[in-house]
């Protein structure tokens, strides 16, 4: 499953010149075996519908509030149903740091995600000072426990993105990346009162230079892209080579 975040990107004639050029070089057979999914900026949901309505192609959004209020600016899950969008991402670093979003705020926008049938990408990462102090377990248990614990949840992705990869450039070895997503699988499991396994993917200056290597381990189930997916060839090159090896 590959995802793409296009964060504050988009224009309507850029996502005209993108859809044309991402289904002229994708086809049918790729599209039923990888699970592709966008998050556009909320203004550009529905032109990504019709433009891809023909398409097996997800289309989510990058965040939503948690309560139905008078909050300026704000959009609700209710709202994102009316759209009939797939997911929507939640708990992003950049949101985390931006908007002071809890991990108590994170855990009533997932309720609110699940009771709207719309699957959470639940976003989890350590800075670079707790990557130092050897904290990436211990901060990942506490994001995935404060979210997840005692939930009976049947359609949840987590999104493992280390905060100090996040357009850096800079990614972790690929096997320390493997024995994460089998650790945040295992917690998954115990937080949840059904014993949940979750796919796991992994984001943070993924391209299509690297995936391949990222795609070959075991407990990697796919990826939310940022900037390599704001162009579509390169978006694709990434598709096809999860489609290698899963």
């Amino acid at each position: 499953m590959i995802f793409a975040n296009w964060k504050e990107n988009g224009s309507i004639a850029m996502i005209e010149d993108w859809t044309y050029d991402f289904l002229k070089a994708t086809d049918d057979e790729l599209l039923n075996n990888v699970d592709v999914g966008i998050a556009p900026s909320y203004i550009h949901i529905q032109l990504f519908k019709d433009l891809l309505e023909k398409s097996k192609v997800m289309i989510g959004a990058q965040d939503v509030d948690y309560g139905i209020n008078a909050r300026t600016s704000k959009v609700s899950a209710s709202m994102l149903k009316d759209f009939d969008v797939n997911f929507s991402i939640i708990g992003h670093s950049e949101v985390r740091n931006l908007f002071n979003d809890s991990n108590e705020i994170i855990r009533k926008k997932f309720k609110t995600l699940i009771s709207n049938k719309i699957q959470p990408i639940l976003c989890i990462g350590e800075s670079e000072n707790e990557l130092n102090a050897k904290q990436t377990l211990k901060v990942l248990e506490n994001q995935l426990y404060s979210v997840l614990e005692g939930a009976n949840i049947e359609n949840c992705i987590i999104a493992y993105e280390p905060v100090w990869a996040i357009g850096t450039g800079k990614t972790p070895e690929v096997n320390l990346v493997n024995d994460i997503h089998e650790h945040i699988k295992d917690v998954v499991q115990s937080a949840t009162t059904n014993n949940f396994l979750p796919n796991v993917i992994y984001g943070g200056s993924l391209n299509e230079g690297n995936a391949s290597s990222f795609f070959g381990q075991t407990h990697i189930d796919g990826s939310l892209v940022g900037g390599a997916s704001l162009n579509a060839e390169s978006f694709v090159k990434i598709i096809k080579e999860y489609s290698k090896v899963k």
